[in-house]
Order: structure tokens, then sequence, then C-alpha cells
């Protein structure tokens, strides 16, 4: 019977056992066609009605059939060999009516749904190639099947400029309002030895009540990185913003190309309190014989733990034999990273016991070099040192409250 097992091979309609009904209970259009032109084709899916005209094969006829009756020209269908047009538009709507109906690219709920990918993409520093990812298009198709992802070519060209060209005016419009800015600048280079320069704008909004901080911008500095080039770059930047009048002061580094390039444009420069006080701190690790030699030792220690899978694991081992609730991993010193000397260093102490088991593992004290009383006497000495200079850095690296005054009693605005 019709509807059990397997779909029957196509025939023409006069052939079929009886006239399956279409969606509306009349008579299906497509049994009003010569199946022929589609013999081989039609057969998994133009006949599936017979048993599943709800089911997934016959929604995928939407997308196979229904451009071919649109374009019935090209199968040497035209509606003069047909002779059936009326018939053929009622199909093609039979078809139709089971598409999705997607958002238009003007709906509210279109643009609510881009605007909501393109903060993701940027807040989350994603890359834009998520949009072609399969678990994350099929994510998005289960949340909301009528949302269509944009390509990557308009999320780059479209998307993206529209929102910061709204970020950048809605910007412009607190600045207008600022009475007085600073801004807070440093110059980096990128693992493929890329040159930039950001400047990041601090001020009070009288409105929100309460303090501000955006980048301002992010420069490619090309060429040689002079106090001159880094200057005009700078100035360029507040002029194109219209506050070049209201800066009070420039923060940077203690780098002697930065401050001179803030003060060929006649601006202020207050150095980095948080960077001077690492400055100092490294300066005396290293001029210091006995935490210069117990920084080497755990740096070979802390080293070794990271590039041997076996003394990982059997340094985690430990943990877990002496009663430790959480494993933790040793702490790894990076030279241009704040307060890392002093997170290696006290992770050491605080792991003291497993270290000490470890360390008379055979081939340890010949990577490692001797730990003895001494080094761990300069290791607790250097963490007492420290931990007040970690302490005040991380107060210091804050956003949304002014530190200047915990360092000088005189303010760097004007009255």
């Amino acid at each position: 019977m019709p509807g059990e097992g397997f779909p029957l091979p196509p025939q023409p309609p006069s052939c079929a056992p009886e006239t399956p009904q279409g969606l509306d209970g009349g008579p299906c259009p497509a049994h009003q066609f010569r199946c022929r032109p589609w013999k081989g084709m039609v057969r998994d899916y133009g006949w599936d009605h017979y048993g599943h005209p709800g089911g997934a094969d016959f929604l995928l006829i939407v997308v196979l059939l229904t451009p071919l009756f649109k374009s019935s020209r090209q199968w040497g269908l035209g509606q003069e060999r047909m002779g059936r047009t009326d018939e053929m538009s009622a199909l093609s709507n039979t078809l139709t009516a089971w598409t999705p109906e997607m958002y238009g690219t003007t709906s509210p709920k279109k643009l609510e749904l881009d605007r909501a990918l393109i903060q993701m993409i940027s807040n989350d520093m994603q890359p834009i190639l998520i949009v072609e990812d399969d678990g994350f298009v099929n994510f998005c198709q289960a949340m909301n099947p009528k949302y269509l992802l944009p390509s990557r070519n308009v999320i780059s060209k479209t998307l993206i400029p529209a929102m910061f060209e709204e970020v950048e005016r809605k910007l412009g419009q607190k600045l207008v309002q600022a009475k007085w800015v600073c801004f807070t600048t440093d110059l980096w280079t990128s693992a493929n030895t890329t040159g930039f320069l950001a400047l990041t704008i601090h001020f009070w909004d009288h409105e929100a009540s309460a303090l501000q901080c955006f980048v301002l911008d992010c420069l490619r500095i090309w060429g040689r990185h002079t106090a001159d080039r880094l200057g005009e770059e700078m100035r360029t930047v507040l002029i194109r913003n219209e506050i070049i009048s209201k800066v009070v002061v420039g923060v940077t580094d203690n780098g002697a190309i930065i401050v001179k390039a803030l003060q060929n444009i006649n601006i202020k420069q207050m150095a980095c309190y948080a960077h001077t006080l690492n400055l100092v701190a490294n300066v005396s690790l290293r001029e210091t014989p006995a935490l210069a030699a117990a920084k080497e030792t755990a740096s070979r220690l802390v080293e070794l733990t990271k590039r041997s899978t076996p003394t990982l694991e059997r340094f985690e081992q430990i943990q877990r034999n002496q009663g430790f609730r959480t494993v933790k991993k040793l702490i790894q010193d990076i030279s241009k990273r704040w307060n890392s000397t002093f997170e290696m260093m006290n992770r050491l102490v605080e792991l003291k016991g497993p270290v000490s088991e470890l360390l008379p593992e055979p081939g340890m004290s010949s990577t490692v070099g001797v730990v003895d009383s001494t080094t761990w006497k300069a290791l607790h000495e250097a963490v007492d040192v420290l931990q007040p200079l970690y302490e005040a850095t991380l107060e210091l690296s804050v956003e949304k409250s002014t530190t200047g005054s915990k360092i000088s009693p005189r303010s760097p605005f004007p009255d």
C-alpha cells in the first residue's frame, strides 16, 4: 500500500494507484505533471508525499524543485510544452509554503541580532571567521531558525565600520562635554614584530557621575620609533578628536623615547607609578646575589615542570598524596609581565612541601641545581619584600577610580 515502506518509483500520474491529497485537502498538484523529465531524480523526494507529506524529505523538495519550476525553460519545460501554467503555479506555492520565513535584511529583529553579533565579536575578541564555524552556525539556527548569519565580507566591510562610526560619534559627544582629560599611552610590538601605539583617554563624565575611559586609538607605527614620530602621531589623534587643549597630563612608562615624545608636543608627562615600582623590584632582584640565584633556580624548576610531562604528572601526584585539595601548577616568570616574579616565588613557597619531595627525584638536581635551606630562606624573604609592591601594583592598576592622589599630595588637575 502507498505510504508503507520505500516510496514507489516515479511513473506517470495515470499509473498511480491512487491520487494523494495536497496540503489543502485537494488533489496533489504534483500528480498533474508528467514526471518523465525528472526520472531518476524525483524518486526520493517528489513522491515522498505518499507517506510523509510533512517529513524532512518533503521539506528538501522546496530547495530542489522550486528553482526548477521557476526556471522551467532551462529544463526544456516551457509553458508551451507543459500547458499547465496554473498547475505549476499551484505546486510552486505549495512547496514554497514549507520554506522557513527568514528575517528580512531591514527587519528590526535582524538588525538587533546583527548588532548583538558584532558586540560579541568585539567584546570577546572573537575572529570574524566564527560565522563560518559549523558548530556556531548550528547553534544559531537552533536558537532562531529565521536568523541568517551575515557573511564575513558583510561583517568586515559593513557591520563593523557602522558600529565603529556609532561608537566614535557617541564618544565625540562625551568629549565635547568633558572639561579636562588625561590619557595613558604605551608603545608595544606584536608577536610578528609589528609596532603599535595605543592611546586611552580618561575623563570625568558629569552626566554619569563616573570616571570614564576609552581607547581613543591604536595606531600602526611604521618605520623607526623616534620621539618626533611618536609625538606627531599623538598630536594628530588629539587634534582630530578636538581635545588637545583639554589635555592635562599624559601618563607613560619610563622609556626615554616616549617621555621625549610628550615633551615635543608640550604635554605634561607623568611616569606610571606601577611601572616604576616594578622597575625598582626588578633592579633589586638583579643586584642582590642571593635573590638573583634563588630566582634563577626557581625559573629552572618551573621550566622543567612546563616542558616535561612525566615531571609535571609526578609533581601533581605528590600534591594529591600530601592532601592538597586543589592541585596547582608552578608559575613561570615573564620579564615584561608585572608581578610575575613575585607570583612565581610565592607559588614555590606555597608548594614547598611537594617541591621538596620532587627535588630528590632522579635527574632533578642536575637540571635544577641545589635547592638548600639558603635558597628557601632567600625565596621567603623575597616574597615578604615583594608582597607590598604586588598589592600596590594591583591597587594602582584600575580604570574606574583616580589613583594619582595615592602618589602625590598635589592634584595634577587645574583649579
